[in-house]
């Protein structure tokens, strides 16, 4: 039997894990803040015997997830951020040449998507922050903030090269690929921001920098980079592991190792939500 890894987003979809048969899986990782995840008894039952691994996106409201709820509430075996250990020097000298969005900076369109002033990924993000990105970091109640494993770098190099937005799902799959030596990936929640819909009128005239729909169009880039993250790089870099999306999103990914298990959710408010709403999506 394949060693299986669940990864939980907090998008709509996750409110369909209570129905999952988790038997076969130990090994769990929460993707943020899990806050309302921890509220639900019937999410915690079936959370509360496996080894949970939190990484944290430490822009997100600043270890917003790593708190006594979810603390007392599940079993936390690793708290962990996306970053890399710090480099400053790096981080900065990558900063200096990045090309911003007033600059002419865009991101991977695919060949399809309308272009959009934005802030090129640049390399050695994940060296940084200075004052954000310590040497030595840690949850509210002193347990250890760890960083990425310095192997990760070799995967996610080429994603920034080629301007690609790289989502902390990705950064959680190689953990659960290298370090839990997982051979079957499943994820919940993670929906690739489906709700938003492609305007053409943004191909003629995009939207404004930092306007809310600008802001639509950078969740839809989000979305669609994802997908190429796991049919045109991840798949390849491990020809031996098969990844299956409960979702809502309605896809056919290319790999035949990947299997895209739509499901509907029938209250539409809730299925148009994701976790950067302010209305969340469990209630």
């Amino acid at each position: 039997m394949s060693k299986k890894v669940c990864i939980l987003g907090a998008g709509p979809s996750l409110s369909m894990l209570p129905e999952y048969d988790m038997t076969d899986i130990k090994d769990v990782i929460l993707l943020n803040d899990h806050t309302r995840t921890c509220e639900r008894p019937d999410m915690v039952n079936k959370l509360k015997d496996k080894n949970i691994y939190i990484i944290h996106n430490s822009a997100d409201n600043r270890w917003a997830g790593l708190n006594n709820l979810v603390f007392n509430k599940l079993p936390i075996k690793k708290c962990l951020t996306d970053k890399l250990k710090p480099n400053y020097k790096l981080h900065a000298e990558a900063k200096r040449q990045q090309k911003k969005h007033y600059e002419g900076g865009t991101l991977n369109n695919l060949g399809f998507l309308p272009t959009i002033a934005e802030d090129e990924p640049y390399l050695h993000k994940w060296r940084g922050p200075p004052g954000r990105n310590l040497d030595k970091m840690s949850a509210y109640d002193g347990r250890p903030i760890e960083h990425m494993p310095e192997y990760i770098e070799e995967y996610i190099i080429p994603v920034h090269n080629d301007n690609l937005i790289c989502n902390i799902s990705y950064c959680a799959s190689l953990y659960a690929a290298i370090e839990l030596q997982a051979e079957q990936l499943v994820y919940f929640g993670l929906d690739f921001y489906n709700n938003f819909k492609l305007k053409k009128a943004w191909y003629a005239q995009p939207p404004r920098y930092g306007i809310p729909e600008w802001w639509e169009a950078r969740m839809m880039y989000e979305g669609e980079h994802m997908k190429a993250l796991y049919d045109d790089y991840f798949i390849k870099l491990f020809p031996n592991i098969s990844l299956e999306f409960k979702t809502l999103l309605e896809h056919s990914f290319r790999s035949p190792r990947i299997t895209c298990d739509t499901v509907n959710i029938e209250n539409p408010e809730i299925a148009n939500q994701t976790w950067y709403s302010s209305r969340f999506y469990l209630t």
